[in-house]
């Protein structure tokens, strides 16, 4: 029996079950959004289920993220919980981490911030990949993003600390070894398409995308340790004028440049050295 928008599933019965069996939500909803399906599944479901899937589907072509709607994400091969609070985490800063832990492990760094936190996908992913070598804070803005980042760093069972905070305020100076952080970055004109679903809080970085990255690297070394590290995402446009303002501040030593999977110049990690 062929389904709204000529979608087809297979088994469909008349007394409004359709016969699947043995697959989870994610492979269902998968297959009613028509996404390439990998194998014979055969799976069972009710009018509420199949009803529950319509609307899925409504909101999904309507672009809502999937994430949204399934209220969970996939970070470093660890599901995470989001919501319209929190961003989405993407496959991007995973390499900002395996940067930010490579550079961690070889200098020893102890204390270490997730700023920015959302749903607390970085700082929980190095909880557990340092284990305790390392004692981790979160901080964001967001009180309502900080719930969710509390809720997830429970299911992953990771001993990490939120805080609420406008960027590192709430902190005492020299308090880390390292801060990572994944802020808003995004030009405000630009946040359109699947983006105005994502919480404005948190991708909003003003006109050039760059406001917050600003404040983050002039308030920074009073946070950081001499020696310490600042680990930072940005978009793919933005080196040459980070670069500038790296090199105006004169507070920081270039470690590495991160490009992402694709080639896209992705983040940087900067060592914070004595003022000139």
């Amino acid at each position: 029996m062929r389904l709204s928008d000529g979608i087809t599933l297979q088994g469909w019965v008349d007394d409004n079950r359709t016969v699947f069996s043995g697959a989870e939500a994610f492979f269902i909803v998968r297959d009613i959004l028509a996404v390439k399906h990998t194998g014979p599944y055969d799976y069972v479901l009710t009018g509420r289920q199949f009803h529950w899937l319509e609307s899925v589907k409504k909101a999904y072509l309507a672009g809502m993220p999937l994430a949204y709607i399934l209220g969970k994400e996939e970070f470093y091969g660890r599901e995470f919980q989001v919501s319209a609070n929190t961003l989405i985490p993407r496959k991007e800063t995973e390499i900002v981490v395996e940067k930010a832990v490579g550079f961690a492990v070889s200098a020893g760094c102890r204390q270490i911030l997730d700023l920015c936190c959302g749903c607390g996908n970085i700082g929980i992913t190095m909880s557990q990949l340092l284990g305790a070598n390392a004692d981790i804070f979160m901080s964001d803005l967001s009180f309502d993003a900080l719930l969710v980042a509390e809720e997830n760093a429970r299911r992953h069972q990771v001993p990490v600390l939120a805080s609420e905070s406008d960027l590192m305020g709430c902190f005492a100076l020299d308090s880390f070894d390292m801060v990572v952080s994944n802020p808003p970055y995004v030009e405000t004109d630009n946040i359109k398409g699947s983006l105005i679903y994502e919480p404005k809080l948190a991708l909003d970085g003003g006109g050039d995308g760059l406001e917050l990255i600003r404040r983050i690297l002039e308030q920074a070394p009073g946070y950081i340790r001499t020696g310490g590290f600042l680990v930072l995402e940005f978009g793919w446009q933005h080196k040459p004028p980070i670069s500038d303002i790296i090199k105006a501040n004169g507070r920081y030593e270039i470690r590495e440049w991160i490009k992402d999977y694709d080639g896209n110049w992705r983040g940087v990690v900067l060592q914070r050295i004595n003022e000139r």
